[in-house]
């Protein structure tokens, strides 16, 4: 039973961190002012994809984002 839950627990662990895994930190993202240092702070999530689309934890405030 013990065997399960940790198998249950470590494959979810690796699946809500799959997102993160598709952020390129070298690539670089600009955003409106008044939304600017609210969508950059780390807490939010938010980055460009390899493919250069931009993607936030709050995707409704932080829509106005975009990829360089």
């Amino acid at each position: 039973m013990k065997f399960f839950v940790l198998a249950a627990l470590f494959s979810a662990a690796s699946v809500s961190a799959l997102p993160a895994l598709a952020i390129d930190t070298s690539r670089q993202f600009d955003c409106p002012p008044r939304v600017s240092d609210y969508c950059h702070a780390p807490n939010i999530h938010g980055g460009c994809s390899f493919a250069g689309s931009f993607s936030s934890s709050d995707p409704t405030t932080c829509g106005g984002c975009s990829c360089f």
